[in-house]
């Protein structure tokens, strides 16, 4: 009994590994990872006052939370991330270049 759930055993091992090594890897270049246009963000240590001067008045400020007091600054392009009254983090959203269909959108 004992040899028949080792075979057993072994038969799913031989299975799954056989299966996995059908698994398909996908890479894609980090050059790729960004879209072709490169947008100017605000450079570290910037103040608040010279990010407003230089693009505008955000779309949206979020309150400080936190200590240190950590603000959040969203613009059509990019969020910058304040500590105090200095940029510490300023990335680009990221916009799909071929939208996905959710579960919402799909028909019946």
């Amino acid at each position: 009994m004992i040899t028949t759930h080792i075979k057993s055993l072994i038969f799913i091992f031989a299975v799954n590994v056989s299966i996995l090594g059908q698994a398909q890897t996908i890479t894609i270049p980090v050059s790729q990872q960004q879209p072709d246009n490169t947008i100017e963000l605000p450079k570290k240590h910037q103040t608040m006052s010279s990010v407003s001067e230089q693009f505008g008045q955000p779309l949206e400020k979020k309150p400080p939370m936190g200590k240190p007091p950590i603000t959040r600054w969203q613009y059509q392009e990019f969020i910058v991330v304040f500590e105090h009254q200095h940029v510490i983090h300023a990335v680009t959203i990221h916009r799909p270049k071929h939208p996905t269909t959710t579960n919402d959108e799909r028909q019946p």
